[in-house]
Formats: C-alpha cells, structure tokens, sequence
C-alpha cells in the first residue's frame, strides 16, 4: 500500500498510472475506495490503514490521476516481481519512516498522537487499550495482587 502510495505522490497530474502487485488485500481495498470514501469516519477508522487510504484517494482526485490495479502472481519466479519485492523489504528496514499530515486531508481535521507518533488504528479501540492497560496497572499496585506484580516486573509474566 506504501508502495502504491509512493508511486501516486511522484506521479504527474491527469497521469495514467498503472500499479503491478501481489498484494491481494490492496488490490480488494483500492476496488472498495470509492464506497470506503463515502462512510462516516467512526466507519473509516474501523479500516486499517484508513488514513493512508483517505490519503490515497486525495492524491488520485487531486492529481486527477486514472489508476489501473493489476494483480501478480506472488511468488511466481517473476524476476520483476521478485526484485520489487527485494527492494521493499530492503527499503522497510533501511530508509527513514515516511511521516504524512493527515489533519490537511478533508473529512479527516483531528488524529490521536502519543510520542509524536500518529496512532493509525480506531480512536475508540485506542482509548479502550489505553484504559484497559492502566485499570490493569493500578490492579496490580494493590497489595493483593504484588506478587504478579513481582513476576510481571521480572518479565515472567507479560
């Protein structure tokens, strides 16, 4: 999906561009982004990803770009495809994080950061973690329960 949004960002405006991959989800994904568009955002959130869709969808509208999926065979001994592959994974480990502001995305004016990171999952499902994890840590502050404490500082238990 990074991939193809990378390739969008570089194209020329009212380009015709064509995307070969393997990934089936994106594939599934890009044939549903003009219905994902039209939900709600508490919808769009349930989406993983969603803000890179939303991005996506905003760079082909305002590029006015056509865009063409084409799927390929995974693993197929495709000397290309095996080589894309290659520079994706060498690309994933070795090349600095691509950071996007997506509060300049319209239908999108508020996202959830902690640690100057951008929380790309559900806003509901992260403030359920969040106060799930520390209903549990002042659970475990309680004198009855200080020895899972002990094994859970001891990284006996996770």
């Amino acid at each position: 999906m990074l991939a193809c949004l990378s390739a969008l960002i570089v194209a020329t405006p009212k380009a015709k561009v064509t995307i070969y991959t393997d990934s089936a989800t994106t594939l599934d994904s890009f044939a549903k982004l003009d219905h994902f568009m039209q939900l709600s955002v508490c919808k769009k959130e349930k989406t993983p990803n969603f803000q890179l869709w939303m991005t996506i969808d905003y760079i082909i509208k305002a590029l006015d770009l056509t865009v063409t999926m084409i799927k390929v065979k995974a693993h197929s001994g495709d000397p290309l495809n095996d080589r894309a592959d290659q520079l994706a994974k060498t690309a994933a480990l070795s090349t600095s994080r691509l950071n996007l502001i997506y509060t300049n995305l319209p239908g999108l004016s508020l996202t959830l950061t902690y640690d100057h990171l951008i929380l790309e999952t559900s806003s509901r499902r992260s403030v359920k973690q969040i106060y799930h994890a520390t209903y549990f840590y002042e659970n475990l502050q309680l004198q009855r329960h200080s020895e899972l404490k002990t094994l859970t500082e001891h990284q006996h238990i996770n």
